[in-house]
């Protein structure tokens, strides 16, 4: 297809070149020296290696608009040559065998002793004990309540009756108002009473009655004198129904929590010397482990030292037992990233600077990545780098310190080390 002169479109189409150690190969076999060169040389390389088409320029007449900068390690299992497998995996190498249950059962075993809370003390069992009597002192007073209870209470609702009760004394009420009258009529009367003596007897009461007397009182407190009776009346109800049951099935629940009670404290003295005992049995444990774990460390480079015969065919710790993080903290902090244009560097910062603003994260896991997976997370120009037509560029990765760079230099693949530079393509529209 053509393209049309003079018209030019702009994309979002970052860059990106990396170094790939393949599975059993070492990084030293594509870096003898201790500076890796980016989008220098992209022979041989696919679509997950680089997207460049051509080393250190841009295709045909294009120009680019650099606004990030980022570097992508990977965190790949590594895979060793067959001889270095071996040396792993022997008997007394790091191979797991039953070390592997019983690491599940110290687990185990750490799990509960976090978990291990009873909550029974001396207080709580004392408190029981102490309820327990209080109940027994119960059930034998309700054994001792009177049989004729119900005629007691039949009296009592006769008292309280507000109909009954009222009518007596409102008739007393009405005597008292009336009282001076009724024994002058009574006293002048000629008529013959047949009854006088019952006559005189109640002129004599009439005499004694007061000016003002308790019947209103005792009428409005008719009600209260009503609920003390209900109340009484289902106390009286709960008793009955105590008393009429049989403690056979009861005797023997309380004969356990008694027994509990004189048992509990020394199992739990016991109990609590027991989470000590164990306590101390998996930090020894602990510390056998590590000693073990340090014999087998020596015991795997010895076999690889005779197996090799050559320290720079030597895995680096990190990879050796599993620890990707050592490995991504070795490269980035032993490293400083600078970016070329022409032959002016336009910028330069130790690889801590340039996080990778991508790939897997795991808070709790054992994945490994520089800097957060979001592109947001990442170093970002202050004023955009641009790259002219035809104009060489390259990044390099140097570490400085050559122990360091001897040390990095034996990394097992498969091993990935992308560097990305971000921002816009400005090319001819075709």
């Amino acid at each position: 297809m053509a393209m049309i002169k003079g018209v030019n479109e702009r994309v979002h189409l970052p860059l990106y070149d990396s170094f790939f150690v393949r599975p059993a190969r070492q990084l030293r076999e594509l870096a003898p020296s201790n500076v890796l060169k980016f989008f220098v040389n992209i022979q041989g390389k696919t679509k997950l290696e680089t997207n460049m088409q051509s080393s250190s320029i841009l295709p045909h007449w294009n120009t680019f608009e650099a606004r990030a900068l980022r570097v992508v390690i990977s965190d790949l299992p590594a895979v060793f040559p067959p001889q270095i497998e071996t040396c792993i995996n022997e008997p007394n190498g790091a191979g797991d065998g039953e070390a592997g249950k019983f690491d599940s059962c110290l687990a185990d075993i750490e799990s509960l002793l976090d978990d291990f809370n009873h909550r029974i003390g001396c207080e709580q069992v004392t408190a029981a004990g102490e309820s327990l009597n209080t109940f027994n002192d119960v059930l034998e007073h309700v054994r001792g309540i009177s049989e004729d209870i119900e005629a007691c209470l039949g009296l009592l609702r006769r008292f309280c009756d507000p109909a009954r009760m009222g009518q007596i004394l409102q008739m007393q009420s009405n005597l008292r108002a009336i009282r001076e009258d009724l024994a002058a009529v009574l006293k002048r009367t000629r008529v013959t009473v047949t009854k006088s003596k019952e006559v005189g007897e109640f002129l004599d009461g009439l005499a004694e009655l007061e000016a003002k007397g308790d019947e209103y009182d005792l009428l409005r407190r008719m009600r209260e004198a009503k609920s003390c009776l209900d109340a009484f009346v289902q106390l009286n109800e709960l008793a009955r129904r105590l008393k009429g049951k049989s403690l056979d099935d009861v005797d023997p629940c309380v004969a356990a929590c008694e027994r509990l009670i004189e048992t509990a404290p020394h199992k739990i003295e016991r109990l609590n010397h027991v989470k000590e005992c164990l306590i101390e049995a998996v930090a020894e444990i602990g510390r056998l482990k590590a000693q073990l774990r340090q014999a087998q460390v020596q015991t795997i480079k010895e076999c690889l030292n005779r197996a090799l015969g050559d320290k720079r065919l030597m895995p680096i710790d990190a990879q050796l037992f599993n620890s990707g993080e050592q490995i991504l903290a070795k490269l980035i902090y032993n490293s400083v990233t600078t970016l070329f244009v022409g032959e002016k560097v336009m910028m330069q910062m130790p690889t801590w600077f340039f996080p990778s603003g991508g790939g897997p994260f795991s808070e709790h896991g054992q994945v490994a990545t520089h800097g957060l997976p979001s592109p947001q997370a990442t170093f970002r120009f202050a004023e955009p780098v641009f790259i002219d037509t035809q104009q060489n560029f390259r990044v390099e990765i140097e570490f400085p310190e050559a122990a360091a760079a001897e040390e990095l230099q034996r990394i097992y693949g498969p091993f990935f080390m992308w560097v990305v530079v971000d921002g816009y393509m400005s090319r001819d529209v075709q």
